[in-house]
């Protein structure tokens, strides 16, 4: 088994070394050998070690066929533009598939979450919702009960409906009474922990009936007094619901909201009750507000909803909270997490000009001794409502581009990603006009040649070109990226063309740029597309042939966010 490893090990670091794939070939002699392990291990009765050398066997595979796959499919387009990916290298995708159902069937949990983390997002999707499938009709056992779990959680969406309400029921059978299935897997895990988010995903596929279901058990669960971690469950799975459903059980919902002694989870359930549209759940948290609850007043749709009075004492407090922030980072201490009061004092500030305090927010943002998570919301709400920055503090946020490239940074806290602050910066100074798309595109193709993180946050600022894609010169670029190799920034360039479509008909290197990203065999980049569909001009034709096809779409929730909102 050691020489099989190391001869990957080589395999790799040459293909590295040669800027090059693992190679869309295995090593016929590696694999034998850990096949020679299996055997070997088999006879000697030692399954830990015989399971461990078929699971390596399967981690070979599964990288190999991903590869190969890529290699066909592109091969395939190259000569047939319309062929949807699904349809090609289907040997290969099936291969793949036996590679993933063989680690589930062992229980090679970790390797398995990576695969289908990636395959979900990038492509191919296929072979991860046919283990998924294989998955939910396999019997549990302790092997496999976290490996189904995790499926479930990371691909749930994709399975075919009957599935969906099947796998659906049993989580809710495991939510309300563990007991038995812990009895038969004797799990490792905490089973309502990983249920739960099971179930989230899942409920995207599942029927209305399995919904109603699950409100049933949201009521009778949030009757009782929980920990809170599990009442954020709880709000979580009440959000997961469909709005249809909710509506149904507005007035049991909102009696248990206000029956409940956490002023978090009632606060959490008025909320989603509100976005369906229930005045009711609506008045009472504007009445929470006047009070003070800050819990309520995070749920309000709007914050130009309050009350003059209580917004003004909501910015002094918002203030205070600012002003204690920056003066406990120059003592070193960064208390992270909680409220974003910063954001919360600039989108109060929009609303209320009368009351506006807006050194707090601009002092905050300039202070290089904050931390990037106390700003980088604030920076965003900025940016949202460029448009309605008054005058001065524009001239003061100007101070953040002296050299013409953003120079607003913080401390790293618990998220420590590179370039998200950056990221943020760059786009409030396309946003204020003081970094011109030309600027921004350098840095966008610098970022594009460094780290992984740092390519994620090129794709996140590519988004901040979304409005100026009538620019032949950024939609140029924009077109090119929904080729990268890297599918965060396919999606962040196809999410920037789609919401600038016009209402006449676009370019047609535009327009086969979003059809190709619509079809992609993964589910990120559809899913990009589809919500950027929202944004585009409803009578364009370009649109509506989009929303069609999304509308088949593998994933539940590509199709969800490809219909149209009422």
């Amino acid at each position: 088994m050691a020489w099989a490893l190391t001869e990957h090990e080589e395999k790799a670091f040459s293909a590295w070394g040669q800027c090059a794939d693992t190679g869309t070939q295995t090593s016929d002699t590696a694999q034998d050998r850990l096949v020679s392990a299996w055997l070997t291990a088999s006879f000697a009765g030692a399954r830990g070690a015989a399971a461990a050398a078929l699971a390596q066997h399967a981690h070979h595979e599964v990288m190999h066929h991903e590869v190969t796959w890529r290699s066909e499919v592109a091969t395939g387009l190259s000569t047939q533009h319309n062929r949807s990916p699904h349809t090609l290298a289907v040997p290969t995708a099936r291969s793949l598939e036996n590679a993933l159902d063989e680690l589930r069937s062992f229980g090679c949990n970790k390797t398995l979450e990576i695969a289908a983390r990636r395959l979900w997002a990038a492509g191919p999707a296929s072979p991860v919702r046919g283990v998924v499938e294989r998955s939910v009709r396999a019997p549990w056992t302790h092997t496999n009960a976290r490996a189904k779990l995790m499926l479930l959680e990371r691909a749930g969406d994709l399975l075919p409906a009957d599935l969906a309400d099947e796998a659906a029921r049993h989580c809710l059978l495991l939510l309300e009474d563990p007991a038995p299935f812990a009895k038969q897997v004797w799990p490792s895990f905490v089973i309502a922990h990983y249920v739960h988010r099971a179930l989230w995903r899942v409920l995207s596929a599942a029927g209305d009936s399995v919904h109603a279901e699950t409100a049933e058990l949201l009521l009778r669960m949030v009757s009782d007094q929980q920990k809170q971690s599990v009442e954020e469950d709880l709000a979580k799975l009440a959000a997961h619901l469909r709005p249809t459903v909710m509506t149904a059980s507005a007035d049991r919902i909102r009696s248990a909201a206000l029956d409940h002694g956490s002023k978090s989870l009632s606060a959490m359930l008025l909320g989603l009750l509100v976005s369906c549209g229930d005045h009711t759940a609506e008045t009472e948290l504007l009445r929470r507000a006047e009070g003070g609850d800050i819990d309520a007043i995070g749920e309000i749709p709007s914050l130009a909803d309050i009350t003059s009075p209580t917004a003004q004492t909501l910015i002094t407090m918002s203030t205070t909270r600012c002003r204690e922030q920056a003066k406990e980072a120059h003592r070193g201490h960064w208390g992270l997490g909680g409220w974003d009061w910063a954001r919360l004092l600039a989108v109060c500030n929009f609303h209320f000009p009368e009351h506006a305090e807006w050194d707090s927010v601009t002092d905050l943002i300039l202070d290089p001794q904050v931390a990037q998570e106390h700003k980088e919301g604030a920076v965003r709400a900025l940016t949202q409502r460029a448009d309605q920055i008054p005058d001065a503090v524009v001239v003061r946020l100007r101070d953040g581009f002296a050299s013409g490239l953003p120079t607003i940074t913080g401390i790293p806290g618990l998220i420590d990603e590179a370039g998200d602050l950056t990221e943020a910066a760059f786009a409030l100074g396309l946003a204020i006009g003081t970094v011109d798309s030309a600027t921004a595109l350098q840095h966008i193709v610098t970022w594009l040649r460094g780290s992984a993180s740092q390519r994620q946050a090129a794709a996140r600022l590519v988004t901040g070109l979304s409005r100026q894609t009538r620019n032949p010169i950024v939609q140029g670029a924009l077109v090119i990226m929904t080729g990268d190799p890297q599918y965060q920034v396919r999606a962040a360039a196809a999410f920037s063309l789609t919401r600038g479509l016009q209402a006449d008909a676009p370019d047609s290197a535009v327009d086969a740029a979003i059809s190709t990203a619509a079809r992609e065999s993964g589910c990120r980049v559809p899913l990009a597309v589809a919500r950027a569909l929202h944004d585009a001009p409803p009578a364009g034709e370009t649109r509506q042939t989009l929303q069609t096809e999304l509308q088949g779409h593998l994933s539940a929730l590509v199709r969800a966010a490809a219909s149209p909102q009422d």
